[in-house]
């Protein structure tokens, strides 16, 4: 996939994220891991992302041939242990999509 966007949607009581980090192609990363490593990008969240009103945009050129997506949340608003994300949208297209003008009738 080419990623370009996230939409994220999450309650507004403090359990909302406040603070994301973005890993790419790294399906084993465990939550020690995520803490300390270097994030593809990092994002401080404002009422109007949590709300779905202001879309998350990615820096395109670093979400080429995304495989997987880890999304590590780094703090919540009321800086509590529980988080909650009511919706998470990945916006994007695929790596490869079929052009069927390329086939030829056969028969």
């Amino acid at each position: 996939m080419k990623l370009r966007a996230l939409e994220l949607r999450a309650p507004g009581d403090g359990t909302g994220p406040r603070r994301l980090k973005i890993f790419t192609n790294s399906p084993h990363m465990g939550l020690d891991e995520a803490e300390s490593a270097k994030p593809v990008e990092a994002f401080e969240l404002g009422p109007e992302h949590r709300n779905g009103s202001k879309l998350l945009d990615l820096y395109f050129v670093k979400y080429q041939n995304v495989r997987s997506l880890q999304v590590f949340v780094e703090s919540n608003e009321g800086g509590d242990e529980l988080t909650r994300v009511s919706k998470l949208t990945v916006l994007g297209t695929p790596e490869h999509t079929t052009n069927m003008s390329d086939f030829k009738k056969s028969g």
